[in-house]
């Protein structure tokens, strides 16, 4: 997946997978914290590279869990430092639909 500039985050899913989905919307919503116009993408480093403090995870964590049904280990945050890993702990987190291991 392409870098994103600031402004040019989308929600939308036609034809997007899953997981493409999920990292859209991570970050959609790490752009609300992003003042500084850091590129987000699956390799955006979420503590390292954006002003974002731990409420405001938890915060986005709720959305996520939200919008995908999921139910993420709070463990599973201490491993968790990129766009990529935070959509693949909230893909992992998803039940299992039918034809999707999960």
């Amino acid at each position: 997946m392409r870098e994103r500039e600031k402004g040019q985050v989308t929600t939308e899913t036609s034809g997007q997978s899953e997981y493409d989905e999920i990292v859209a919307v991570i970050c959609a919503e790490l752009d609300k914290h992003n003042p500084d116009g850091v590129a987000l993408g699956v390799d955006t480093d979420i503590t390292a590279e954006l002003t974002i403090d731990s409420v405001a995870v938890m915060d986005m964590l709720f959305v996520l869990e939200e919008r995908f049904d999921a139910s993420v280990p709070l463990n599973a945050l201490g491993e968790t430092r990129t766009v990529a890993d935070l959509a693949r702990a909230v893909q992992q987190a998803m039940p299992a639909a039918p034809g999707r291991e999960g």
